[in-house]
């Protein structure tokens, strides 16, 4: 597995994207997080925030691609049956099937309450119709964890890419995330076995996609890290070859807090993963205040990055330019901001421990 890639893979955006999950998957990443029964890596969580955060560094959409697809992984790990899991898990660990997560609709964003999609059961089938928007890697999926509402409440479907009634539509003009395939998944009827209902009916959401969300705040926590180091080391480098930086109080003074900044997210990954491989109970927690900090340290960073930087960081292929809208992303995706606040300020042992 590599985390590092050429110069001219980190900047690059855009018509190759379609190139990303072959080349990811041949380098043996996408099974890093998968059991080694299942023919995958086996990694702990520190090894595995580590492995996001080096993609962060390289681009938004490789760490997406590892999160997403480890998303789906670790919801089969936990919530499938075991023909489920021996169907699944050696495909994706060698990256065999790439997989997918679509929750969100165009009014079932943050509040996942208000998913319309719907699931009828017909015989030993469902019949799935609606619209899933940004759905990140939805034309190379080979599954994907589909959210719909059934008669019991929100239920998760394991959806086939050849499944009849399934359209992928592109999604373009992003401000980040340009190389990650979006997609709006139209489902018109979509006939789905019921054997790939992943969990009961009704645990869609509480059960199934609360603890794929849990996995990919953290890994969406590594790789803000990641963009936040990167910004961190393209200023010290550009300040390092501008004379008039050195001395320059207000430059060092920015590079000191970003430096801080950084340091401090990294010790929020690590406790969260720490967490994780011991089952703590505050591990929910833990992920959602790394995601919270790291992304919005990677905002800043990137941030600070451009102002000190001038112009040239704004230019169309600047690196810096790049992290910026990457980093906006950053404090959206696997739950906003202002929706973390509120978890956040919620645990119980939060106000526990204080």
């Amino acid at each position: 597995m590599s985390g590092t890639a050429s110069g001219k893979e980190k900047h690059r955006e855009g018509p190759i994207a379609g190139q990303l999950p072959a080349e990811i998957a041949a380098q043996g990443c996408l099974g890093a997080p998968i059991p080694e029964e299942y023919g995958g890596k086996g990694l702990d969580m520190r090894a595995w925030g580590r492995l996001c955060e080096a993609a962060g560094k390289i681009s938004l959409a490789r760490a997406g691609l590892y999160t997403v697809h480890g998303m789906v992984s670790r919801a089969i790990l936990r919530w499938g049956t075991a023909a489920q899991r021996e169907r699944w898990l050696p495909l994706m660990a060698k990256g065999k099937v790439i997989g997918a997560f679509a929750l969100s609709e165009a009014q079932a964003g943050s509040d996942a309450g208000n998913v319309e999609t719907a699931a009828a059961r017909t015989g030993n089938s469902y019949s799935l119709t609606g619209v899933k928007k940004w759905v990140s890697f939805g034309e190379a999926a080979g599954v994907t964890l589909v959210i719909a509402r059934t008669i019991e409440g929100l239920s998760a479907f394991l959806v086939e890419k050849d499944t009849p009634g399934l359209t992928c539509v592109t999604i373009n003009g992003m401000l980040g995330m340009r190389e990650s395939m979006l997609s709006e998944l139209h489902l018109a009827q979509a006939i789905v076995p019921g054997e790939n209902l992943l969990g009961a009916e009704g645990f869609g959401f509480s059960a199934v996609a609360q603890s794929a969300l849990d996995f990919g705040r953290y890994s969406v926590a590594w790789a803000s890290l990641g963009i936040a180091r990167a910004c961190l080391e393209e200023t010290i480098a550009l300040a390092a070859g501008s004379p008039g930086s050195r001395g320059n109080s207000l430059i060092e003074g920015a590079l000191a807090e970003m430096a801080a900044e950084v340091e401090a997210a990294g010790l929020l990954c690590l406790k969260a993963g720490f967490s994780r491989e011991h089952g703590d109970p505050a591990s929910i927690r833990d992920a959602c205040m790394a995601k919270y900090f790291a992304s919005r340290t990677a905002m800043k960073c990137a941030d600070d990055a451009l102002r000190l930087s001038g112009l040239a960081g704004c230019s169309s292929g600047s690196p810096l330019e790049r992290y910026f809208r990457d980093a906006k992303a950053l404090e959206i995706i696997e739950g906003t901001s202002q929706v973390l606040e509120i978890l956040i300020g919620s645990s119980s042992s939060f106000f526990r421990e204080s």
